[in-house]
């Protein structure tokens, strides 16, 4: 995976990025190795939370359709909540502010499934695990 430098059979965490479809074009080609299995992506159950609520919400059964296929038919992997996510979720928002629970959450999940990246577009989980996380618009050359 030298486009990220990652190696081979690597796990990415990834958020799952509803409101950015310019983001796409650089999470396609994740897709397409991750079915290769030159690396493992993943996420969180609470990901299916966040992408079904709007779509479900407006009665638009074409998008929550490609959600679940996205979420359920490929080859991501569904990490659950459990109480070891929630405790490690706890200690991050506790050192860092203005950290979110549902990013406390995600992030708790990437490091407790040892994710050696996670890829999201939100500042916030980068100043609370800089070693790991990668903007999604820094794939992008923003």
């Amino acid at each position: 995976m030298g486009w990220l430098n990652l190696p081979e059979g690597a796990k990415v965490y990834l958020d799952i990025v509803e409101k950015h479809p310019q983001f796409a074009g650089c999470i396609q080609p994740m897709l397409e190795a991750s079915h290769r299995r030159q690396l493992i992506l993943m996420t969180s159950h609470l990901s299916v939370l966040e992408c079904l609520v709007l779509p479900t919400r407006l009665h638009h059964a074409q998008l929550v359709q490609a959600y679940r296929e996205h979420l359920f038919e490929s080859d991501l992997v569904l990490l659950p909540i459990t109480l070891d996510v929630i405790h490690e979720a706890v200690n991050l928002r506790a050192l860092h502010e203005g950290l979110k629970t549902p990013d406390a959450i995600h992030l708790a999940t990437a490091l407790l499934f040892s994710a050696d990246m996670v890829l999201i577009n939100d500042i916030d989980w980068q100043r609370a695990l800089p070693q790991k996380v990668v903007l999604l618009n820094q794939l992008l050359g923003g």
